[in-house]
């Protein structure tokens, strides 16, 4: 048996049980009265979550570069042409960030494009079928010609019986005494 083989069900109830506590605490905290208000609170739990994490990615942001700056300042006030190449180094790499981050995204776009994702053991098993069906369709091929023949040698053989009894002289009947 495979080690991994629970463990994707067991996250995604994991996960579906996080999404219902939240979705629970959410209208347990608005104090909602009934199944419309239910809903609307966590409508906007769902909204004010979204926004929070907004928030949070854009005051992270603002943190980090707050305090680059103090440390740039700071190495200024010692030497203001390490500060400087500091700063270009620190530039370079996030603009290298940047476009590594852009060419993962659009190749990640592009080939799931290109390669949609199928099951292997899927494709597998139609490419299977396919060479069965391929096998049969050349033994039915076989057969049809082989009937083929069989029906011209039947044909030949009854129009060759017709012809020899128009040939043959008629018999005579019997006479009834």
């Amino acid at each position: 048996m495979k080690k991994d083989e629970f463990r994707t069900p067991l996250l995604q109830s994991g996960i579906v049980i996080t999404v219902m506590l939240v979705f629970f605490a959410f209208v347990v905290s608005s104090k909602a009265d009934g199944i419309g208000s239910g809903f609307a609170a966590i409508i906007s739990g769902i909204l004010h979550s979204i926004l929070f994490s907004v928030g949070l990615i854009v005051s992270i942001i603002l943190s980090i570069s707050l305090l680059i700056c103090l440390f740039l300042a700071a190495m200024a006030l010692y030497s203001f042409d390490k500060a400087k190449e500091i700063f270009l180094q620190l530039q370079t790499v996030l603009l290298n960030s940047t476009e590594y981050l852009a060419q993962i995204i659009t190749h990640r776009k592009n080939n799931h494009l290109r390669n949609p994702s199928h099951d292997k053991a899927k494709i597998e098993q139609l490419e299977n079928q396919l060479v069965q069906a391929s096998e049969q369709n050349q033994q039915l091929l076989l057969t049809i010609d082989h009937l083929t023949k069989e029906i011209e040698s039947l044909r030949s053989t009854e129009n060759k019986k017709d012809t020899d009894q128009h040939k043959a002289p008629p018999v005579p009947e019997a006479s009834t005494i």
